[in-house]
C-alpha cells in the first residue's frame, strides 16, 4: 500500500459467564451478565508516525467508553487480554481477523467488533465492523469519517459507534443469484486452487455475500481434509475503476476477509497469506464491462 494507512483495534464479544463474573475487577458497564462482555485489543496503528502511544490508548480507551456506555456490551479490561496473549506470546502479532477468530474461539466469544481507520490524504475514516465468530460472517457495520486531528478521530469513533448499535437500514442483495447450494468441484492445476465459481461480495465492501459461502466451506473442507497441505496465498484483484490507492487498500480487506472465513471453518491461520493487489494486475481489458467483470477476482494460489 503506497499511502494507505491502517489502524487497528479488535473487540471481541464473549458470553457473560460465570469465569468472567467471577474474576473481580474485569468488567464495567456490567448488568447482572444479561448482556454480551467486550475485550479490547491494543491499537495497532501501522505507519502512523504520529499516533504514538499516547494517542494510541487515547483512541482505545475512548472507544471502549463508547461501547461500554452503548448499553448493548460489558467491557473486559484490556489487562485481561493482555495477559492471554502474553501467555502465548502474540503481543505484537495478533492485528489481523483470522488472529481475532483464533484468539476469540479460545474465549468461548460469539463476536468480535474491529476497528479500522483508514487515512486517504487529508482525510480518516473510522469503520467499526461487528463479525460473527461462529459462522464467519460480518454481521454489522459503523462508519465516520473526517479530518485526522485528534478531536475529528474521537468524534468519528462516537458516530460510528452510534452508526454500528444502531444497525443497518434493510437493503437488497448487490447481486443477483440462486440461493446457496451444492457448489461445483474445485480443481488444482499446477500451483493454483480453481474455484468453480467466483467469490461475490456487497459492492464496495469487504462483506462475502451468503451465495459464496458453499464454495468457501468446499474450499476449506480440501484445505483441512488432508488432501492438499502446503500454505495459500489469497490475492485479490479488482478493476480500474476507482482510485489506485482505494482498490488496493480494498483489495487487502476482500482477501483478509476471505482468510478470516477460511479460519473460521477450520483452517490454521499460519496456512493463509492475504495479499490484495489493487488494479495491477487485470487479466482482461478495462474498457468493456466483460473484461471489469473478470478483473474482479479472488485467486488461491499453492507457495512454500
Amino acid at each position: 500500500m503506497r499511502s494507505g494507512i491502517w489502524l487497528v483495534t479488535t473487540l471481541i464479544a464473549l458470553h457473560g459467564g460465570p469465569t468472567l463474573a467471577q474474576e473481580p475487577g474485569l468488567a464495567h458497564g456490567a448488568q447482572g451478565g444479561k448482556r454480551p462482555v467486550v475485550a479490547v485489543f491494543d491499537v495497532v496503528a501501522h505507519a502512523f508516525r504520529w499516533i504514538d502511544d499516547d494517542r494510541g490508548t487515547r483512541l482505545t480507551n475512548h472507544l471502549v467508553d463508547q461501547v461500554a456506555g452503548s448499553g448493548r456490551y460489558e467491557v473486559v479490561p484490556r489487562v485481561r487480554l493482555k495477559r492471554l496473549l502474553a501467555r502465548q506470546n502474540r503481543s505484537s502479532s495478533c492485528n489481523d481477523r483470522a488472529c481475532h477468530v483464533a484468539i476469540g474461539r479460545q474465549l468461548k466469544a460469539d463476536k468480535s467488533l474491529t476497528s479500522e481507520l483508514l487515512k486517504l490524504g487529508r482525510r480518516c475514516v473510522v469503520e467499526l465492523t461487528l463479525y460473527d465468530l461462529r459462522r464467519a460472517t460480518r454481521e454489522a457495520a459503523g462508519k465516520a469519517g473526517s479530518t485526522c486531528k485528534e478531536d475529528d478521530l474521537l468524534r468519528s469513533i462516537r458516530e460510528a459507534v452510534k452508526r454500528l448499535v444502531a444497525g443497518p437500514p434493510p437493503a437488497k442483495p448487490d447481486v443477483p443469484g440462486p440461493p446457496p447450494g451444492r457448489p461445483g468441484k474445485i480443481t488444482v492445476k499446477g500451483k493454483r486452487i480453481l474455484l468453480p465459481e467466483p467469490i461475490y461480495f456487497k459492492s464496495t465492501t469487504a462483506q462475502i455475500l451468503e451465495r459464496s459461502h458453499p464454495v468457501l466451506d468446499a474450499l476449506a473442507r480440501l484445505l483441512t481434509s488432508g488432501q492438499q497441505g502446503g500454505r495459500v496465498r489469497i490475492e485479490a484483484h479488482t478493476d480500474s475503476r476507482g482510485a489506485g490507492e482505494y482498490n488496493k487498500v480494498q483489495t487487502r480487506r476482500r482477501a483478509d476477509a476471505v482468510r478470516t472465513y477460511l479460519v473460521g471453518k477450520g483452517v490454521a491461520p499460519e496456512r493463509l497469506l492475504a495479499v490484495g493487489y489493487g488494479e495491477e494486475r487485470p487479466i482482461a481489458s478495462n474498457m468493456t464491462a466483460q473484461g471489469r467483470e473478470q478483473n474482479r477476482r479472488v485467486e488461491f494460489l499453492l507457495i512454500p
